[in-house]
């Protein structure tokens, strides 16, 4: 989704599992997902557009890129926009915007 050239590969595995990696390429993130953040691609278990969004929204991935991605999400009809708008409300303020609805957010996001 998007154009991210990721500089190393995130995987999140469940706690209290240690799983450990040494390539420099690749993270691995202990976390709880719902059943409702992962969807089976390619017979792949990734995290869902919506979780993928939140995520990069959560680490304050730039507002340009972020943007990219939100776009291409609902380009392809991966995630409706009230979802979307939902997930990413609780981040605005860290993107600049403390009084926007996620709807104000979604709309920023995409016409950067």
């Amino acid at each position: 989704m998007g154009h991210l050239n990721p500089l190393r590969w995130e995987f999140i595995v469940p706690p209290p599992r240690r799983f450990r990696t040494r390539r420099q390429d690749v993270a691995i993130r202990h976390a709880r997902l719902a059943v409702d953040d992962v969807e089976w691609v390619d017979g792949l278990l990734v995290t869902t557009p919506r979780r993928t969004a939140t995520d990069l929204a959560a680490i304050r991935l730039d507002g340009g890129h972020l943007g990219l991605v939100v776009a291409d999400m609902l380009e392809r009809n991966l995630t409706q926009p009230s979802d979307l708008a939902t997930a990413l409300a609780p981040y605005a303020a860290g993107y600049g915007l403390p009084d926007a609805t996620g709807q104000e957010f979604l709309q920023h996001l995409t016409h950067r």
